[in-house]
């Protein structure tokens, strides 16, 4: 067992000393470029995956870092800060909805009166709002008081992927959340407790609409489908707590023999590509929407054509007969935490026509942690998400526990058989036997 952290201002400083010193090591050592506020710095943590050490002391200045800001401001200030935060997502809600980012250039200054001008508002709201997101991080102000990019604003101006998970948190999910009012709040008052509708969230009563948030962005503001689907592209990009890199060092890829590797809800098949890039043994079915596919089966590589498949499938529908393919492996990633569980139970269900006594199943979610028992910036992460689903969908992220109760209530026959933690992502990577011996 670990000892117990010293929670003291003096311990914390020196945990926190600690872990920079071991990622500015690994930066100086191995020519990575320096962590910088300038406009012009890297926009994502310098250090590749293939450096797991610096990865986990990140996680853990990470970690200090929000201690001791809890700490030096006192249970009253931290607890106001926590119930107040709703206008860090106004402020920038506002950002992004006149595109501030667009209007200040990436490289010079500019006047607020130029800015307003430009967005279209008044300058002293702009000046008001703006000021407000620099405590944030977003933009910077010059000894002349004109406007500069900070490294933040400048990296949403400069990445089109980055700002629609911007927009799509402040106009998708903030709305559903708490504006114009505590929307989440008001339909968990309510929906009836056992409400497992995924119509039953926060997101209807925001969009006055009977349809999913789903549904809605496909039939009523497809423009919103187009940038949830960006949104949700760069959940994988290089550097990221989700890259892909991530899912090759979590799990045994090469240790599933020749296999055929089923990516169910896969979307365009881009983990399934990286996946196939370092494991020469596995072919792999890409199931989701024909449309989606066919933007996955166009990007395809020749050098991977002979060992792909794109092939419609809703996951609500059985699988088909695979039994030609020999050895077959389900892949699950990140569609469990979009439905409540009588839904997921009937994904699972479908799964069970093209299953085998011995087959697994390799579900890639978070798992939630009990409180405390894991680096607090990943807790925090997950549970944040848990909020979201909560907020837009009525589902959830799960424990072990509450998985392992989801895979029984789906059938006996499904057995957690481990569980593969990434150390430097939130994911994890569920393998699940399915076993007819009782």
């Amino acid at each position: 067992m670990e000892p117990a952290q010293d929670l003291t201002l003096q311990g914390l400083t020196a945990r926190l000393v600690e872990s920079s010193k071991v990622i500015s090591d690994c930066i100086t050592q191995n020519g990575l470029p320096e962590m910088s506020f300038d406009a012009n710095g890297p926009a994502q943590f310098p250090v590749p995956p293939s450096f797991p050490e610096a990865h986990i002391a990140r996680l853990q200045l990470l970690e200090s870092v929000m201690l001791l800001e809890r700490l030096v401001r006192g249970p009253i200030e931290a607890a106001n800060r926590v119930a107040a935060a709703h206008h860090d997502s106004a402020s920038t809600r506002t950002l992004y909805r006149f595109d501030v980012f667009s209007a200040v250039p990436l490289d010079g200054e500019i006047a607020y009166a130029e800015i307003a001008k430009t967005v279209g508002l008044d300058e002293s709201r702009t000046r008001r709002i703006m000021q407000y997101a620099m405590t944030n991080g977003f933009f910077a102000e010059t000894k002349d008081g004109h406007v500069i990019h900070s490294a933040q604003s400048a990296a949403i101006a400069r990445d089109e992927k980055l700002k629609a998970v911007i927009g799509h948190h402040v106009e998708d999910v903030y709305p559903a959340a708490g504006h114009p009012a505590a929307r989440c709040t008001d339909q968990l008052s309510a929906q009836p407790i056992d409400d497992e509708e995924p119509t039953s969230s926060g997101f209807q009563l925001a969009n006055k609409t009977d349809l999913t948030m789903f549904e809605y962005f496909e039939q009523v503001e497809p423009e919103r489908a187009e940038r949830f689907g960006l949104a949700m592209s760069s959940l994988s990009v290089p550097g990221g707590i989700f890259d892909g890199a991530h899912v090759l060092g979590t799990f045994d890829w090469a240790g599933l023999g020749v296999a055929t590797v089923v990516d169910v809800g896969g979307g365009r098949g881009h983990l399934s590509r990286l996946i196939a890039e370092a494991n020469q043994n596995l072919s792999f079915v890409v199931q989701d929407y024909a449309k989606t596919l066919a933007t996955g089966e166009e990007a395809l590589p020749a050098s991977l054509r002979s060992r792909f498949e794109f092939m419609p499938h809703d996951f609500f529908a059985p699988q088909p007969d695979l039994s030609s393919r020999g050895k077959v492996v389900f892949y699950i990633r990140l569609i469990l935490h979009d439905w409540p569980n009588k839904y997921c139970i009937r994904i699972l269900r479908n799964l069970i026509p093209a299953l085998k006594d011995g087959s697994t199943i390799l579900v890639n979610e978070t798992v939630l942690p009990p409180v405390g028992a894991v680096n607090m910036a990943l807790e925090k992460l997950g549970r944040m998400v848990d909020m979201q689903m909560l907020t837009c969908l009525n589902s959830r992220e799960r424990t072990a526990q509450d998985y392992e109760e989801l895979f029984t209530a789906a059938d006996a026959r499904f057995k957690l058989a481990n569980i593969h933690q990434s150390p430097g992502s939130p994911l994890a990577i569920m393998e699940i036997k399915f076993s007819e011996s009782k």
